[in-house]
């Protein structure tokens, strides 16, 4: 049951006026959506020790099936009127006495007629078999490695007859070789090769539009998207200091087939956002993870613990020849590659921790931020739109207060920064969308039965 109301007012020497204006917004809308869907999970493993080289190693191998049936309906009723009553009130202008096809009433139609597209069936069908080993090449060398086949079949449709409908039908082998080097007891080194896949999902495949909030662009999903296959080549070093504690040193380099990125439609009569697929784009990047109890101070010995990541990534994205010749009709100068739509080039994340049993208290703080992301693609020479870092700081403590009694309090977004996104045009940043996501709060109380 989701409810829209959109209206404007204006001033005019002193004087406030009030409208609901179809030339400008929707008018006041419900929504009445309702979805079932029967998800099956199957899956059966097994698993073989043997000795290999005198060394215990073992061999692991298994199916899984899974189906999901999915049926959604959305039923759409509008708010319309012969003239306008709106007077700054919503439930004076919703009420039962103000709704009448009379003049100066509004009236309410069903229009689930015309949005028959936005109500589809979806199937999911993916079974998956795999072999796996995991080897003692030597005392010192491990290697996990095996082949995982997945077959799947989705399909999407809508029932309004003229819509296309959604299907993925592929067969993919997934190999992953994992090779770990002791170089000392506490000191690793390791190599990895996997390839992995993500699909869309229903929402995406179907013709099914949707609003983020009033005001945003519509959001309709793609029935032609691809699954994407992604290859992924790792290289790693660590070092633990001792249980809990560590630090590493991590390479990486990622191949996208397909990914899917969020666009505008060229095609739609209205400004609407949908997903596409790119041919491929690459990632490379590094990271350092490190992990410490701060016990070697003496007053903060046993309760203080501290942590984070820093990830650096570059990563590229060729453009289709066809969007380029429409941005360089702008700008020229336009590259003929971009970053890939969502990847930040740097990714930094750090908590303290604090944990006291004998007091029953435990508090932990953490930030994190992300560096510009690619958030729109346009496809037209319109520029496309960034999603600006923003800091993001939470804060959570917990207390026992018996055996079976504890509380704990949790404050989310405590910066609350601008969550911004801009474009770029001439070199000047414009504004597309600016706001802030507030602040979160809450307060629990947990009993333990037992």
């Amino acid at each position: 049951d989701l409810r829209f109301f959109t209206n404007h007012y204006y001033i005019n020497k002193g004087q406030t006026t009030y409208e609901i204006s179809q030339s400008l917004y929707p008018v006041p809308t419900r929504y009445y959506r309702n979805m079932e869907e029967i998800n099956l999970d199957n899956k059966i493993d097994t698993e073989i020790p043997f000795k290999f080289r005198g060394n215990s190693s073992k061999i692991k191998t298994g199916a899984s099936f899974g189906v999901k049936d999915r049926e959604f309906i959305e039923k759409k009723f509008s708010f319309n009127e012969n003239s306008n009553s709106y007077s700054g009130d919503i439930l004076t202008y919703l009420d039962d006495n103000n709704i009448n096809a009379g003049e100066g009433k509004i009236f309410v139609t069903n229009s689930v007629s015309s949005d028959n597209k936005n109500s589809y069936n979806g199937f999911e069908n993916v079974f998956g078999a795999y072999l796996m080993a995991d080897l003692r090449l030597h005392e010192k060398l491990r290697m996990v490695t095996g082949l995982r086949m997945e077959k799947t079949y989705i399909f999407t449709e809508s029932l309004k007859a003229d819509q296309k409908k959604g299907k993925l039908d592929n067969l993919d082998f997934i190999p992953s070789i994992n090779l770990t080097y002791s170089i000392e007891e506490n000191m690793n080194f390791r190599l990895a090769y996997n390839r992995t896949l993500a699909r869309p999902t229903f929402r995406e495949l179907a013709p099914f539009a949707s609003l983020d909030f009033v005001g945003d662009f519509v959001f309709i999903g793609n029935s032609v998207l691809k699954r994407t296959l992604i290859d992924n080549f790792d290289i790693r070093w660590e070092y633990f200091f001792k249980h809990g504690e560590m630090v590493s040193l991590s390479g990486f380099y990622k191949k996208f087939m397909h990914p899917i990125e969020r666009t505008f439609n060229t095609e739609a009569a209205n400004p609407e956002l949908t997903l596409r697929n790119v041919d491929q784009a690459e990632v490379i990047g590094i990271e350092v993870e490190v992990r410490k109890t701060l016990d070697f101070i003496d007053f903060l010995k046993s309760c203080f613990s501290v942590g984070g990541n820093f990830s650096y990534v570059k990563s590229l994205v060729n453009i289709d020849p066809k969007e380029l010749s429409l941005k360089r009709e702008f700008d020229p100068d336009f590259n003929e590659s971009r970053v890939m739509f969502g990847q930040a080039p740097y990714t930094v994340n750090a908590y303290v921790s604090y944990a006291n049993d004998s007091l029953g208290m435990a508090a932990n703080l953490s930030f994190n931020i992300s560096g510009e992301r690619l958030f729109l693609v346009n496809a037209v020479g319109i520029p496309d739109v960034f999603e600006q870092p923003r800091g993001h700081l939470d804060f959570n403590i917990s207390k026992k207060i018996s055996k079976k009694i504890s509380i704990k309090l949790s404050v989310k977004n405590l910066l609350d920064n601008d969550f911004k996104k801009t474009y770029y045009y001439k070199k000047r940043e414009y504004i597309f969308e600016n706001c802030k996501h507030g602040r979160f709060y809450s307060l629990g109380f947990s009993y333990s039965i037992k």
